[in-house]
């Protein structure tokens, strides 16, 4: 599943809604993107570089819900 997400532009659409003002969905997005990269390799060379935005935004977030998946 995850290498169709991936194949998919799954990536892209999960930080586009990183941003998103309701905190249900910048969480869905960053939960997705974890399960997406948790166990195949190549799929966390493509993600590894969301690292740096998820801190980012991980240390502004207001939403507790949000925030758990986001670190």
């Amino acid at each position: 599943m995850a290498r169709v997400a991936v194949t998919n532009r799954c990536i892209g659409v999960c930080l586009k809604y990183l941003a998103y003002k309701d905190g249900k969905i910048r969480a869905g997005s960053a939960r997705l993107l974890a399960a997406i990269s948790q166990n195949l390799p190549d799929v966390q060379e493509k993600t590894v570089n969301c690292l740096s935005l998820l801190l980012k935004l991980a240390s502004e977030e207001t939403d507790d819900e949000a925030l758990r998946y986001e670190i």
